[in-house]
């Protein structure tokens, strides 16, 4: 219980999401990044929510929340909501009735959050894996004003109780505890309020003052950003990694050259996220070292194979991608030569592997290595593809271009049979299925013949087996298939008509494209000549299709209920379907490169800041859905009886 006012201020904070009576509340912005001046400069973590007031308008100014707010689904909700008001008041009763002031139960009590978390292996320690790691974390909430007097007070009361220790120093008291040798306190900043914990040193330096934080912040945070947040990669990686090397010393040098290859390059990961103009913009950006960013250079995404996307396509994505063949055969090799042995008796990884599985050592470093190698480079950089939607059936198919055909196709040939033989022979949930296209080939005497053509293959699911009827047209035709075509192309989709038509006629060209389609036009001017992805997709036809399904059977699901459910909405008011879709619009992605980042940008109707309105959502129902079982004397709980069975539904055993 001693924890229940704090679980109230949350939980009506989320609340206040959705809330639209409090959108009128306003009160000064916190400045951004205040916490980041006092966190150590290798900071592992760190997410803000500056400005919630902001967070909150945005949310009801989102596609989401536009359709949340328009009168006809209101109608249909109304009785709903109200249900919702009245176990609210119920909650906000006991919770007064509990001592919490008035203060704390209103929705715009809580104004900012700051957090961050910094983690380090012991400097002192060798191995950092085998003593105590060195750890820093606070946590700063921003509350309205006046607040914070109210709620330390409150926090005081409970925390003296669970057995804190008030400490009063020069800046005021103090909430502190020992756990298990982590030193906690609570303590306020006029009204902020900061929980800090700490184990062994706090680190050195600031994470503000850090270049790489600086340039992130500058990067993916706009005027219309609520969240920001940023990893740092380099400390932990670096941790965990001598960590490996002495746990396994065998194979300090393979992990060293992995680690310089594919990691040391990448120095952070940030993300921001918000609303304009009702669409949600995120914002992801990876810090790249200019010295080593070369393995993950690649070039422009080549908009010519937008020819091929047919006009009624519903989604697209044309790519480029760096060629990290050399890099991967290279770190087998360093692996290959590690000493699994003894110093007396030294033995390489690839010789035992010779011992306990010979076919696969002989591809990877035997005889059959050449034509490995050749595989794996006949696989290109780049690739495009595109989806379509008809009512609930979708269909996507993507296309990579090959540098070696033959190359490819020889490796598929050979391992996935073998492939095939491992998943049988191991009973696993998951089947392969290998078969080729008949083509109808006109001979030179103007005969026709059906010969075979390209090979394709799919994975066919064990637990498909005993989908109901009801389902199939859903799920049946989930086959995972890939192959090679004539003309020089991988195909994927996760049926297999799509990839069957492609086997036999190749890439074609539509007699109308995407290009024709207004939207996509306006998205395309806006792309970068060097951007390396480009994607857009619409998600209107599915969300119609769905909404249509689930109003569709509505009337069948009331019938069945008859009289006995008390519906808590309006059946008379059911909203149509195109309600759902009308304040959507299409999702168009962007991903360039330079010297120093990697950054990918996204503009639709979905986006990292809608977390923020499906969780406010699910708490807005939560507690008072809880509300509906009655503590009558712990642990009970007043439950209604079911009925007995009816014999006729019983059945035989045997």
């Amino acid at each position: 219980m001693k924890t229940l006012p704090s679980l109230f201020l949350a939980l009506g904070s989320a609340l206040f999401f959705l809330n639209p009576l409090a959108l009128a509340q306003t009160t000064a912005q916190v400045p951004v990044g205040g916490l980041a001046t006092d966190l150590p400069a290798d900071t592992l973590i760190y997410v803000e929510v500056p400005d919630i007031p902001a967070l909150r308008q945005g949310i009801h100014q989102s596609n989401l929340g536009q359709i949340y707010s328009d009168p006809e689904l209101q109608g249909f909700l109304a009785e709903s909501l109200g249900l919702l008001d009245e176990k609210w008041e119920q909650i906000r009763g006991m919770a007064a009735g509990m001592g919490v002031p008035d203060e704390l139960l209103r929705w715009d009590a809580l104004q900012s959050l700051e957090m961050g978390f910094a983690f380090r292996g012991n400097p002192n320690l060798e191995n950092p894996f085998m003593g105590t790691p060195q750890m820093y974390g606070e946590l700063r909430l921003g509350l309205a004003e006046g607040l914070g007097d109210t709620v330390f007070h409150l926090l005081s009361t409970y925390g003296e109780e669970a057995g804190m220790e008030l400490i009063g120093n020069e800046e005021g008291d103090i909430l502190a505890m020992d756990l298990r040798g982590a030193q906690v306190e609570v303590s306020q900043h006029g009204d902020s309020l900061h929980l800090t914990i700490l184990l062994g040193e706090k680190g050195a330096g600031s994470l503000a003052a850090n270049p790489g934080f600086q340039q992130a912040h500058v990067r993916t945070v706009t005027s219309s950003s609520v969240v920001f947040g940023y990893i740092q990669l380099q400390p932990m990686v670096k941790t965990m990694l001598k960590g490996l090397s002495f746990e396994q010393p065998a194979f300090k040098q393979a992990i060293d050259n992995l680690y310089q290859r594919f990691l040391s390059p990448i120095d952070s990961i940030a993300f921001a996220s918000g609303w304009e103009d009702g669409a949600t913009i995120t914002n992801f950006r990876v810090g790249l070292d200019p010295a080593k960013k070369s393995i993950y250079a690649c070039g422009s995404a080549n908009q010519e194979y937008l020819q091929y996307v047919p006009a009624d396509a519903t989604s697209f994505f044309v790519k480029t991608s760096p060629n990290l063949t050399p890099y991967v055969l290279a770190t087998l090799d360093d692996f290959g030569a590690v000493n699994v042995g003894s110093e007396e008796q030294p033995m390489l990884l690839k010789d035992a592997l010779a011992m306990e599985m010979p076919e696969l050592q002989t591809w990877l470093f035997g005889a059959k290595r050449s034509e490995f190698e050749a595989g794996l480079a006949g696989f290109g950089g780049e690739s495009f593809g595109y989806g379509t939607t008809m009512g609930m059936q979708s269909e996507e198919l993507v296309f990579m271009k090959l540098r070696d055909p033959a190359a490819v196709s020889n490796l598929l040939t050979q391992l996935l049979p073998r492939l095939r033989n491992l998943l049988d022979e191991n009973d696993a949930p998951v089947r392969l299925e290998m078969k080729r296209v008949k083509m109808q080939v006109k001979q030179d005497d103007g005969s026709m013949k059906t010969e075979a053509g390209p090979a394709y293959y799919m994975l066919d699911f064990a637990f498909l087996d005993d989908v109901p009827p009801q389902a199939a047209a859903f799920v049946g035709s989930l086959k995972p298939t890939i192959g090679v075509t004539k003309d020089g192309w991988m195909v994927f989709s996760m049926s297999k008509q799509p990839v069957r038509r492609a086997l036999m006629k190749g890439l074609e060209m539509p007699e109308e494209n995407i290009r024709g389609n207004e939207e996509v036009a306006a998205f395309l001017a806006t792309v970068p000549e060097k951007a390396s992805s480009i994607a857009w997709s619409d998600p209107r036809p599915v969300v119609d299709a769905l909404a249509g399904m689930a109003i569709g059977f509505m009337p069948m699901v009331l019938n069945m209920a008859g009289n006995e459910v008390d519906l808590p909405f309006d059946v008379d008011k059911i909203p149509p379907a195109e309600l759902f879709s009308r304040y959507l619009r299409p999702s168009e992605t962007i991903a360039w490169a330079n010297e120093e980042e990697s950054m990918f940008r996204n503009m639709g109707s979905f986006g990292l800041a809608d977390m923020f309105t499906i969780t406010g959502a699910l708490v807005a129902v939560g507690p008072p859905g809880a509300m509906w079982f009655r503590v009558v004397s712990p642990p009970q709980l007043q439950m209604v009886e079911p009925p007995p069975p009816d014999p006729s539904d019983e059945e035989e055993s045997f």
